[in-house]
């Protein structure tokens, strides 16, 4: 983990309060690519996929909710028919959108939770 802007340790007396703190841990960031293995793990966990479920991406998911506008995100290609490891070794959103489609919010929350998500992480960072 690293944190910019950064502060000259042999001048610590001149760091400001801000330049110490750890970004990585106080604030929010879109998770991007690295959650997918989170999603396909708790996919996994509950049982919703096993290691022979494969997916197709056609390069695009599109979902219309009972409520609210249409879910579209797009996939870095047309991958075509893949498992979840190819999922993940292709960065496919595609893919990963399918996989945890069928599982609930509540369930898809309590695993991240069970990931450690949502806590502190105990290492007592400034500013956590």
């Amino acid at each position: 983990m690293t944190s910019r802007p950064t502060y000259n340790p042999n001048e610590l007396n001149r760091a400001t309060p801000e330049s110490l703190a750890n970004l990585s841990a106080v604030h929010a960031y879109e998770p991007g690519s690295v959650f997918k293995i989170f999603s396909i793990g708790a996919a996994l966990d509950s049982g919703l996929i096993d290691t022979e479920t494969t997916f197709n991406c056609n390069g695009k998911y599109e979902i219309q909710p009972e409520k609210g506008e249409k879910i579209r995100i797009k996939c870095l290609g047309h991958h075509g028919v893949q498992h979840f490891n190819d999922v993940i070794k292709n960065s496919c959103n595609a893919g990963t959108a399918s996989i945890i489609e069928p599982m609930d919010n509540y369930n898809f929350y309590q695993t991240l939770r069970d990931f450690g998500f949502g806590q502190p992480t105990g290492l007592e960072f400034p500013y956590e």
